[in-house]
């Protein structure tokens, strides 16, 4: 597994390639890696599912569009919950990998049906795109996060929500 995120110039020496959100005792927000795989850069998100939330249907990002980049999903276990131009989806391992067009608006989440843990990969491409939203995102997003471990801090729960918009 890889340790890093060059693909936005980040590459952190030592640190975990994980981050885990919440209380790990209650394991309540998502855990996310960044990996290398087949030439590309790729999140893997677990979404608990004992976690209120996501027995919600609320663990996924708001509805977004990615004016640049297609999105993929790739469902590892559990039921991943998609809208897609207003239509819903849900997805499974055996749905392969599901694309979001560029300029499609769509959101994510683990489908409040499913009786187990989200397990997916998530990734963009092109993936070489100087300053793309994703890149900026990601910078900032774990940039915060390598901060708030570094000074031993909590992260703040408005900073988190604040990075997705």
């Amino acid at each position: 597994m890889a340790a890093a995120l060059s693909i936005i110039g980040f590459t952190p020496s030592c640190e975990s390639p994980t981050a885990n959100f919440g209380d790990n005792r209650n394991r309540m927000i998502l855990p996310y890696s960044f990996l290398h795989e087949n030439g590309r850069w790729i999140v893997r998100e677990t979404h608990f599912v004992n976690n209120p939330i996501v027995r919600d249907g609320l663990s996924g990002p708001p509805l977004h569009i990615h004016w640049q980049q297609n999105e993929f999903f790739q469902v590892e276990k559990g039921l991943l919950g998609l809208v897609r131009n207003g239509q819903r989806l849900a997805a499974t391992k055996g749905s392969g990998t599901i694309e979001i067009p560029a300029g499609t608006r769509h959101r994510f989440w683990a489908h409040a049906t499913s009786s187990e843990d989200l397990v997916f990969k998530v990734w963009a491409e092109p993936q070489d795109l100087d300053n793309s939203f994703d890149e900026n995102f990601l910078r900032n997003f774990v940039g915060y996060q390598r901060d708030c471990r570094r000074a031993n801090l909590k992260p703040s729960t408005f900073q988190l929500i604040s990075h997705e918009l």
